[in-house]
Parts: structure tokens; sequence; C-alpha cells
């Protein structure tokens, strides 16, 4: 495999990981959400987490932080 067909592989398999914790959660807020999607995957891409979502990447950012404090 190529390194290019790789990172897409990785990408694609990210984001379909996402779309399931997404789904399996619709009763929690998005914050919630995103603390499922980001306990699953912590180096997830902080862009495509917002987009998915649709909130900013600096509420991503906020909310890493949080998490980060919590611990």
């Amino acid at each position: 495999m190529t390194p290019t067909t790789k990172l897409l592989v990785n990408k694609t398999m990210s984001f379909c990981l996402n779309q399931k914790v997404i789904t399996a959660n619709k009763t929690k807020s998005t914050k919630e959400k995103f603390f499922e999607m980001y306990k699953s995957n912590p180096d997830l891409n902080k862009k495509e987490a917002g987009e998915l979502l649709s909130v900013s990447r600096q509420t991503i950012y906020d909310w890493i932080k949080e998490i980060k404090e919590k611990v």
C-alpha cells in the first residue's frame, strides 16, 4: 500500500468512526458527542470534527482544553 493510499484509508476510517459516534449518541449534546469522539480517537482531525458537529475549530480546541484540565 502506498503512503498516499494508506493516508486515504486512515482518513476514511476516522470519518466513519466519527459518524458512528455521532449516530450512536443522538440524544447527547454536541459537546458530549465530541467528548465521545475524542475518547475514541484523541488524534482526530479538529477541522473535520468541527464540520461534523457544526461548531468552529476553536470550539473543538476549547473542549479539548477542558478535557485535559479534568484529567
